[in-house]
């Protein structure tokens, strides 16, 4: 198979159990590259900031994760 990729940042969607997690880190392990989930980054964010520090990126985020789990299904 060949390994070239096209891809920098590669999105996996789907409802919850359909087996992202699986196929991520299956697609990682094939192309020696890292998986990053939404979870790490909404708790690492989470534990750098606070609301009353910068409002703006907290609210930005739980925006933008509450469109991806609208999307996502969860």
């Amino acid at each position: 198979m060949n390994k070239d990729r096209n891809w920098t940042v590669l999105f996996i969607g789907g409802a919850s159990g359909s087996g992202k997690s699986s196929i991520a880190y299956e697609i990682a392990r094939f192309y020696g590259v890292n998986v990053l989930e939404v979870d790490d980054v909404h708790l690492s964010v989470k534990t750098v900031t606070t609301k009353e520090h910068f409002p703006v990126v907290i609210i930005g985020i739980l925006l933008k994760m509450g469109n991806m789990l609208e999307l996502t299904g969860r």
